[in-house]
């Protein structure tokens, strides 16, 4: 059987789907009583699903047989012809290319056809090249189908331009090598030199392998330029073990040692993480201070609250981060490695519904230009804020963007301090966490393995001794302190996530580097926390029951109602 007489299960049903919106297009542009908005609106919508059907069938086989259907030539002409224009022209006009004009004025409507059908198609290419979410809003963000063919012929231009300097660069770079290669061939040596200022260090030597294998000395670079290089080649070579702890340090939020306002922002974020994925980041950074409160709006929730000092990057205000408008902002971030420079303007917006942060990128243009030439995917504004451009304000070589986080209720724990029982990580009780809780998975046994690295992590606390549990009961070894923890009461079993407990002492020391990490707890509730006189921080853990966690000490503050 002709595989292009097959009919794919959908195809028809997707025809109809186009043709259904164009019709209603067309009657809208026949209605006088329409507005021009409401015209424009459903032309935008059969655009978007005449895009969609292209996307789906364009590559089928299916596809010919609609285009002969239809009576619309397969190919379009010329070099820079949009490959949606078949697809076009079929959903919207397919007499088009059966049409013979017989006088001037049936020519001016061919013409005024062939340019209607040529817009939608730079409309649908300037669409697929910026990925939009929804391609109807975005249409109608640029203004219309006349601006984004104008943008399409611009971004086609600044392709062209922008591949023709990179092929003469490359050309460019690729002569001038030859030419210092030759030199150096005139000095070349068949053997290494002795040389005694190199004595007892590393250096790059650059060989020469002739046609027979041989390979000959043609000298060593300048250590500037070699010393990354080499280093990236030495490190690449160290055991594993070696690579996992060079040069690493407390980190420290208040450090300059990030690039950007925005990079230590997101710093901040990372240390703040905890396990669930979707939370609620409440930033309030003043003269005195800043707090920083992280849950979700659920009893089902895991808690941090910490008091640093003041973040310098970060504007006085209030603050809040929901999950969405940080992933964005990470993508935004993205530019900082390719020379963008950010700017935190602070919060631009607050009341009972939702806040927004400005956040500026000078530099804008170049790094732009940077990213889209190291990456296969090019750069696409339109993925800061999908579905809208009003929260995106150009300026020169720069782009600030608003973004915008929906405000929930916080979760906080209330527990009388004085029923806390508290540990500190020192001591025996340290090396007993350091061979049970904190273990590395390649030196545990199967048993502890299982019950510290797989699902979930179960845990025997009183004011006597911490065990770890597991199906076939106590796992040895047990930490026995030397005196009663807290009021001498304290009897508890607490199941945790896996790595939830090592994953918080992580996040704690992050945001008060330097001190004293403890671990409290009441019953079916621990707390990792860690202070110094500068900075403090305690994450709430809830003990685990039917995925559930337990909620006695959890309370929830009211959303803020407007303020500014």
């Amino acid at each position: 059987m002709d595989g292009a007489n097959v009919v794919e299960p959908g195809f028809e049903d997707a025809i109809k789907e186009v043709e259904a919106v164009v019709a209603e297009f067309d009657e809208r542009t026949k209605d006088e009583h329409q507005s021009q908005r409401e015209k424009n609106l459903a032309l935008y919508a059969a655009l978007e699903r005449a895009f969609v059907f292209h996307n789906t069938w364009g590559d089928k086989p299916q596809y010919a047989d609609l285009l002969q259907r239809k009576g619309v030539k397969a190919a379009a002409r010329g070099k820079k012809a949009s490959r949606f224009l078949p697809t076009v022209k079929a959903f919207f006009d397919p007499d088009l290319d059966g049409f013979a004009p017989i006088d001037e004025d049936g020519k001016a409507a061919k013409n005024r056809r062939q340019k209607a059908v040529s817009t939608y198609s730079a409309a649908l290419e300037l669409a697929a090249a910026k990925r939009p979410n929804d391609v109807a809003a975005f249409i109608e963000d640029v203004r219309g189908v006349e601006e984004a063919r104008k943008l399409w012929g611009q971004l086609q231009s600044e392709t062209d331009e922008a591949k023709k300097a990179v092929a003469e660069a490359k050309e460019t770079r690729q002569k001038t090598f030859d030419a210092g290669l030759a030199a150096l061939m005139a000095t070349k040596t068949a053997s290494l030199p002795r040389d005694e200022a190199l004595k007892g260090k590393v250096a790059l030597a650059a060989v020469y392998f002739d046609d027979a294998g041989v390979a000959h000395f043609l000298g060593t670079p300048a250590e500037d330029d070699s010393k990354t290089l080499l280093e990236k080649f030495v490190i690449a070579n160290a055991p594993e073990k070696a690579k996992s702890k060079r040069g690493r340090k407390p980190g420290t939020l208040n450090s300059n040692s990030s690039k950007t306002a925005l990079d230590r922002l997101l710093k901040l974020f990372n240390a703040s993480k905890l396990s669930q994925t979707k939370v609620m980041i409440k930033i309030i950074n003043g003269e005195d201070g800043c707090e920083v409160r992280v849950s979700q709006n659920s009893r089902n929730t895991c808690m941090l609250k910490a008091r640093l000092i003041r973040q310098d990057y970060l504007p006085p205000g209030t603050y809040w981060f929901g999950t969405r408008a940080i992933g964005f902002m990470k993508k935004f971030a993205l530019l900082g490695k390719f020379g963008a420079k950010f700017t935190i303007d602070g919060p631009s917006e607050l009341d009972s519904v939702r806040a927004t942060v400005a956040i500026t990128a000078t530099n804008y243009d170049a790094a732009v230009a940077a990213y889209d030439e190291a990456k296969s995917i090019k750069w696409s504004e339109r993925d800061l804020v999908p579905g809208t451009t009003s929260y995106i304000t150009r300026g020169e070589d720069s782009l600030t963007v608003r973004f915008e986080t929906v405000i929930d209720k916080m979760a906080r724990v209330e527990v009388d301090e004085a029923k806390w029982a508290t540990v500190p990580l020192e001591g025996a009780f340290a090396d007993w966490y350091a061979a049970t809780l904190g273990i590395a998975k390649d030196k545990a046994d199967s048993r502890l393995r299982k019950a510290i690295h797989g699902e979930a992590t179960l845990m025997k606390v009183t004011a006597h001794e911490w065990a770890l549990l597991d199906e076939q009961g106590t796992i040895e070894p047990v930490h026995h302190f030397t005196s009663p923890i807290g009021d001498g009461k304290l009897a508890t079993e607490i199941k945790v996530a896996a790595g939830e407990i090592q994953a918080a002492i992580k996040s704690v020391k992050e945001l008060a580097p330097g001190g004293e990490v403890t671990l409290s707890l009441v019953n079916k509730l621990v707390r990792v926390s860690a202070a110094t006189d500068r900075n403090a921080a305690e994450i709430f853990i809830p003990s685990q029951t039917n995925n559930k966690r337990h909620a006695e000490y959890t309370v929830f503050e009211p959303v803020p109602v407007a303020s500014t």
